[in-house]
């Protein structure tokens, strides 16, 4: 038997079927929690964001058009609710921790290249991250995590395939910038 498509299980979910959504909920909860950890820069936040994301995307289920995909639709609302709460976080305190995402980048780095990154080089590449703004943070952390092409970044961020190839570019020149300015200072 085939298992209920994301759309299918959202229709259900909307109509008020919890149970649905719990298993949206599964297949997306790991998603989201990396996407949480990596915009708000550390675990406790991260859980927090993560149960906020969902809340708020079982709240918009009923502004779900099932004639459309699932992923692109439930992605924005993540991002959107990351944005907001990385601003109302910025507003009210600037102190970010390094140390919990360091260790959780260093485990769940693919590769061969990231898995020779040193410790140190971790925390400068996650502090010129936090330099970011929400906006451009967001956008390069699904992009990167979600290995999606500018066009599906449109779709989940709700902005033009130009604009979100844009904030992608503008983050990794800004991130570049950051990173030589802490070289030369070596």
């Amino acid at each position: 038997m085939a298992l209920p498509s994301d759309e299918m299980l959202a229709a259900r979910a909307a109509g008020g079927d919890c149970a649905s959504f719990e298993v949206l909920l599964q297949r997306y909860k790991s998603s989201v929690y990396r996407i949480c950890l990596r915009t708000s820069g550390n675990r406790e936040d991260a859980e927090d964001w993560a149960q906020e994301c969902f809340v708020r995307a079982y709240q918009q289920l009923g502004h779900y058009s099932g004639d459309r995909p699932f992923s692109p639709w439930f992605y924005r609302v993540i991002t959107n609710t990351c944005i907001n709460l990385a601003k109302k976080r910025e507003s009210q305190q600037r102190m970010l921790h390094h140390s919990a995402l360091s260790d959780e980048l260093a485990t769940t780095a693919d590769g061969p290249e990231a898995s020779t990154l040193k410790t140190v080089e971790i925390q400068q590449a996650q502090a010129a991250m936090e330099k970011l703004s929400p906006v451009l943070r967001t956008a390069l952390v699904v992009w990167l995590q979600e290995q999606i092409t500018f066009k599906e970044l449109g779709q989940v961020l709700g902005v033009p395939l130009t604009t979100a190839a844009t904030r992608v570019r503008r983050a990794l020149l800004q991130l570049e910038k950051v990173l030589s300015a802490e070289e030369s200072r070596r």
